[in-house]
């Protein structure tokens, strides 16, 4: 019995150390998750905090159809009556008016672009304008068919070029702001089924992409037609 119990007691002070270690262990663990969780708590906490602006604050309608932040800072916001500018303190509205050729040619704003010479393009929905900085006015477009047309969306592509999409027809306009060339949609689809497009947008190699009720589209220059290079994907 002399020679059991030693080594009984020095298994049970064994057993102490490693029970020991391990809490430590577990507790180090257990310490470093929680402050983790807190950290990546705080972190995603501080992102789901949102400021309602509406009518209340100055927006002219609570139906916006774009937005557009231009490289001054300032927040662009269309609605259905009316573009708004946001300095994030107070909205400055402008409307269209019938007896002012310096006014919008629609309340309904439909898209917003800005250039890469900063110029501030307005589709709405009978006619596209471009935004005057200096005295806070709109240069109408004459041309009869963008007048009486909704403009669906505007890009540019790496000549400048802008291209301007309605329901019926895809402008390209140069540098003077003249229209250099029209297609017209039915014209340069090749699918069945194909009977509408909505959006456009110039990748950086220049390629125009146009979204239509049978998906994305390349609008290729040389052909004059839309093709899909993703078939194959």
């Amino acid at each position: 019995m002399r020679f059991v119990i030693p080594r009984i007691a020095f298994f049970s002070n064994f057993n102490a150390e490693i029970v020991q270690k391990c809490m430590k262990f577990f507790l180090k663990i257990g310490v470093g998750w929680l402050l983790s969780l807190s950290l990546v708590w705080g972190q995603y906490s501080n992102k789901v905090h949102f400021k309602n602006i509406s009518v209340k604050e100055g927006l002219s309608f609570p139906a916006v159809t774009c937005m557009l932040q231009d490289k001054n800072g300032f927040m662009w916001v269309g609605t259905e009556v009316g573009l708004n500018k946001y300095d994030s303190q107070r909205f400055k509205t402008f409307y269209a008016n019938q007896s002012d050729s310096l006014s919008l040619s629609n309340d309904f704003v439909s898209c917003l672009y800005e250039d890469t010479k900063q110029n501030l393009w307005v589709g709405t929905l009978t006619g596209l304008n471009i935004y005057n900085r200096k005295n806070s006015t709109f240069r109408k477009f004459k041309e009869q068919f963008l007048r009486n047309k909704k403009i669906l969306a505007i890009t540019e592509n790496q000549t400048n070029s802008i291209w301007i999409l309605t329901p019926d027809d895809l402008l390209e306009l140069n540098q003077k702001f003249e229209v250099k060339n029209k297609y017209l949609f039915k014209n340069i689809r090749q699918e069945a089924g194909m009977i509408a497009w909505g959006t456009a947008k110039c990748d950086k190699k220049g390629q125009l992409w146009i979204s239509t009720n049978k998906g994305v589209r390349l609008f290729e220059t040389v052909t004059r037609k839309l093709t899909n290079p993703l078939a194959d994907f």
